[in-house]
């Protein structure tokens, strides 16, 4: 699929810029529209960004249909916004809300709206005739609203969030989700202080006797051996670092195990 990015409104400042409160929409649409470009590529996907800072003349709704209609062929074309007009007095976030014409937009309006109310409050999606970019793109086209630059909680969500927001707006217009990211856990390991090699292999051999962990000695940087035991949680580590101390009065201590 190929899809087009544009940010909407003009750069701020100039005419046709977008709604101000907590953030600027201008600024932020030419943050989040190239930001899903960047996603919808390592989706695998073919993604054009576009922008339109300053119009040639006082028509600049048409500059950016133009502008897109220029670029050629597309699965679905897509304006960048952000919203206004709430009284951010309700202690939640006012919300996001798609906006389509046609049946093939349609399609994916649900599904960037689905993957938007994860993160706002949903207002929906909703087949808008008014709006000049929908009636007049030639390919199929959507209005992305992210949220409220009005609503406190709403930008305080969008900021903290951006990255996410801006995945899950690539995620629904690609239909693909990105894979899980699971962390691996940290270990911790307890490492003993240096001896010669064989007094290392003995010591190691005396203490898996006591204690039956897995070991192994690992030569230092100044020539000496150290024990170095299997990872474990810190709180485990460090349980376990305490019993060595107790048997051996040894010098150890515990560092992740890389």
């Amino acid at each position: 699929m190929k899809f087009l990015i544009m940010a909407g409104h003009s750069a701020s400042g100039n005419l046709g810029s977008g709604a101000v409160g907590y953030i600027d929409e201008s600024n932020e649409n030419r943050k989040v529209a190239p930001k899903v470009v960047e996603y919808l590529k390592e989706l695998g996907l073919n993604a054009t960004y576009i922008h339109l800072d300053k119009a040639k003349g006082s028509n600049y709704l048409k500059e950016q249909v133009d502008l897109a209609n220029s670029k050629g062929n597309f699965d679905c074309v897509v304006q960048i916004h952000f919203n206004c007009g709430t009284n951010d007095k309700n202690n939640k976030t006012t919300g996001s809300e798609v906006y389509y014409l046609s049946d093939k937009g349609k399609v994916f309006a649900e599904r960037v709206g689905k993957k938007l109310s994860t993160l706002f409050t949903d207002r929906g999606i909703s087949n808008e005739h008014n709006y000049y970019w929908l009636r007049h793109t030639k390919c199929p086209a959507i209005l992305i609203e992210v949220c409220f630059v009005d609503d406190k909680d709403d930008v305080k969500v969008y900021e903290e969030n951006f990255d996410e927001v801006c995945k899950l707006i690539a995620e629904g217009l690609a239909n693909k989700d990105f894979p899980e990211v699971v962390e691996k856990p940290v270990k911790y390991r307890i490492r003993t202080g240096g001896f010669t090699k064989e007094v290392a292999e003995e010591k190691m051999k005396y203490l898996e006797g006591l204690t039956g962990w897995w070991m192994t000695i690992k030569e230092q940087a100044d020539g000496s051996y150290c024990i170095l035991t299997g990872g474990f949680n810190k709180d485990r580590a460090e349980t376990k670092l305490a019993t060595l101390k107790e048997l051996t009065g040894w010098w150890a201590d515990i560092e992740e195990d890389v």
